[in-house]
């Protein structure tokens, strides 16, 4: 109802509560003057259009609906190659890059990939469908190594110039995952230390069928590079979540393997 109609409807009964009305104050004013409470309950009607009601009520406030959003739910923590993940809230250079880069959307960005999405539309959400995303991902975009720092690109600018490195390639199959309709809950970008001194690393995890798949850049399989159990993950970010990694225990190494 508009919230003049309601206005309208609600003045006779405020102007007989009163023992005088005077004409220069405002219904609204009187009605606070003798005791009662106006509030304004404003929420969104059809076709987005706010809809407005007017609760005149004594000593009690209205039950307005509530206007917060939803708060995220964060994901189950993704165990890896051994170590236990343990949830963090402190921000980190990591996690502005992370949240500039999984921002990037695939939505009207037109590339080679197109024919790739295009015969996966339909049917069932497969490994053998995370499979070909990793495959076609690790055929069609050349590893390069960043100079001059660490720089993580969105999927659209990897796939749209057809290179980048360990975080970079992750983040594409992530794009190209999330046009297919998997949701980021499921996926983790993890970034990795050699423990032997080497370069450090970055695959992207896929939960599926309540284990984590890993991409890598290095491998068409889905367990990853052979050599992936030489790195320990040191951080791994989903949505607006971030975790880091405890020590390795037997309990978690049988959570995590493969079936």
């Amino acid at each position: 109802m508009p919230f003049g109609a309601v206005a309208q409807d609600l003045r006779s009964p405020i102007k007989h509560a009163l023992p005088t009305a005077d004409p220069a104050v405002s219904a609204f004013e009187q009605a606070f003057g003798t005791g009662w409470m106006a509030a304004l309950c404003v929420s969104p009607g059809p076709g987005d259009v706010a809809s407005e009601s007017l609760a005149i009520i004594e000593g009690a406030a209205p039950d307005c609906p509530s206007t917060e959003p939803p708060q995220p739910v964060r994901p189950p923590a993704p165990d890896l190659l051994g170590y236990a993940a343990v949830a963090i809230g402190v921000r980190n250079m990591a996690q502005e890059k992370w949240e500039m880069a999984r921002t990037s959307s695939l939505e009207g960005v037109r590339g080679p990939w197109v024919s790739l999405l295009q015969g996966m539309q339909t049917g069932p959400f497969t490994e053998t469908r995370i499979a070909a995303v990793n495959r076609w991902v690790n055929r069609h975009v050349t590893f390069v190594a960043d100079r001059g720092g660490d720089r993580w690109a969105g999927g659209p600018q990897t796939l749209s110039r057809a290179w980048g490195d360990c975080e970079d390639i992750a983040l594409a199959k992530m794009a190209l995952l999330e046009s297919l309709g998997l949701s980021q809950d499921d996926m983790y970008l993890v970034l990795l230390r050699h423990r032997g001194g080497g370069d450090d690393h970055a695959v992207l995890a896929v939960r599926h069928a309540g284990y984590l798949l890993l991409l890598d850049n290095r491998s068409d399989t889905l367990s990853g590079s052979g050599d992936l159990q030489r790195y320990a993950p040191t951080i791994s970010f989903s949505g607006p979540f971030v975790w880091t990694y405890g020590y390795a225990t037997a309990e978690i190494d049988a959570r995590s393997a493969a079936p």
